[in-house]
């Protein structure tokens, strides 16, 4: 970020006015000035009081001298009023490496020498400065400012009390204070999608053409959604399941990622898409648990406008999503490895087959999630509801899911009535920069949750 100077008008205009740290800016036509002038130099030099605190200055008493300014230091459990030093000695013709120790926070002294700052693992101690000085003297460019690396250094040699503090503090877990914006409503996110679990705006990525299959169970052929034409009974391509007259109990649409998922979506109603129309409830979402295919729960299916439940699915544009089944296993089909969900035909009710707008399904993730600051596990989750009419109608449950690896932390019921709910027990493993987020599955009907203020818990690794 560049600097710049204010301009000439914006300066005149600060005339008698009180900036930044309380300074007062001189009236220079006033008969009085100077004394403007001299109180707000004093003020300013009031200010620079706590930044300049044991900063190594050029002392005046000789070429070859330095002093260290007074400051406040606390070292674990002790808290030492350092008075500084003045007229320190210089080695001439060497880099002067000035610090201190506990030692000299006690007897207001600071130790110098030429072969640089001490390992902070045998020594503790603040790096002050570097001073290069030669042929007798020195100049102000001449000297290095170290103080912003003393928080770092002092952690080297201490007690083996202040070590056990630290252990615990790793063990116990940092707390990192974060907001969840808008709705917590099962069918609260993106216009996209009709509705979704996904707490505050979502974006929708489309998936490669191997990750959304369609499977003709009569000649056990599988197509990629792209070329679903080719398959026995489908009339075009990015066909969802099979022509009405065609249907049978077994076909199947696959859909896929490359890590556990919570929520996809699909375009129905653009260009070539095609709603779906039913006579009857026709099937199911699956999940394969590493043995076999099994019902997967659906928290919200918003492309099923009869009861969202998705038994009679893709009759608009919309999103469906659930919380990912703990023994979700990832598995191949048709040569593509992926964690897999399925919808397959268990009665043929079907009386128009669905068609996307030429796209395979995408996965949905939230634009304004929050992003994990360093790696480790999240074991504890604070919540408070910030909403003007607080939640009384029901429960509402939900999911801290991490978007990048499919991780999450199980179902969570936040009771209702109550302002501000906790857990603990979790076991989220993220890594920096891994993006989380809030996945309502079930909503309070009347008072939604919104804005939410959450306080994870999280254990370094």
């Amino acid at each position: 970020m560049a600097e710049y100077e204010r301009t000439d008008v914006a300066a005149a205009a600060l005339s008698n006015t009180v900036v930044n740290v309380g300074m007062r800016c001189p009236t220079t036509d006033a008969a009085d000035w100077h004394v403007m002038y001299n109180r707000a130099l004093a003020r300013i030099a009031d200010a620079l009081v706590a930044p300049s605190a044991c900063e190594v200055y050029k002392d005046s008493s000789g070429d070859l001298k330095f002093g260290v300014r007074a400051g406040l230091v606390i070292d674990g459990d002790t808290a030492y009023t350092y008075a500084g030093c003045a007229a320190q000695s210089l080695t001439d013709d060497a880099t002067n490496y000035i610090y201190l120790t506990t030692t000299n926070l006690g007897a207001d002294t600071a130790t110098v020498n030429t072969t640089g700052f001490p390992d902070p693992s045998t020594t503790a101690h603040i790096p002050l400065a570097t001073i290069v000085c030669a042929d007798g003297t020195y100049a102000l460019s001449n000297m290095t400012d170290y103080r912003s690396r003393g928080l770092l250094p002092i952690l080297g040699a201490l007690s083996s009390s202040q070590l056990d503090t630290i252990a615990d503090l790793l063990t116990n877990g940092l707390a990192v204070t974060a907001a969840a914006f808008g709705t917590w409503a099962i069918d609260g996110d993106g216009a996209n999608t009709n509705g979704g679990g996904i707490v505050g705006d979502v974006t929708l990525t489309e998936q490669s053409a191997a990750l959304c299959k369609c499977y003709d169970h009569g000649t056990t052929t599988y197509a990629n959604l792209a070329d679903s034409a080719d398959l026995a009974g489908y009339g075009a391509d990015y066909q969802l399941l099979p022509d009405a007259a065609s249907e049978a109990a077994g076909d199947a649409l696959y859909c896929g990622g490359s890590v556990p998922f919570c929520e996809l979506a699909f375009d129905l109603t653009g260009g070539t898409g095609q709603v779906a129309t039913w006579a009857a409830d026709g099937g199911l979402w699956e999940y394969w648990n590493g043995a076999a295919w099994a019902t997967l729960t659906v928290a919200q299916d918003n492309t099923d406008t009869t009861a969202a439940d998705g038994l009679r699915p893709f009759q608009q544009s919309g999103a469906m999503h659930f919380v990912p089944p703990s023994a979700w296993a990832a598995s191949t089909i048709d040569s593509q490895e992926a964690y897999w969900i399925r919808w397959r035909v268990t009665d043929a009710q079907l009386t128009q087959e669905p068609i996307t707008d030429s796209s395979e399904h995408e996965l949905v993730t939230p634009t304004d999630g929050i992003q994990a600051a360093h790696a480790g596990t999240v074991i504890d989750l604070r919540a408070s509801d910030q909403a003007s009419t607080l939640h009384t109608a029901t429960d509402v449950k939900f999911i801290l899911m991490n978007f990048t690896t499919g991780a999450h932390s199980g179902e969570l019921t936040w009771a209702q009535d109550l302002r501000s709910d906790a857990w603990s027990g979790l076991t989220l493993a993220v890594a920096a920069g891994d993006e989380l987020g809030i996945v309502v599955t079930q909503e309070d009907g009347t008072n939604e949750i919104s804005n939410a203020l959450l306080e994870m818990i999280v254990t370094p690794s």
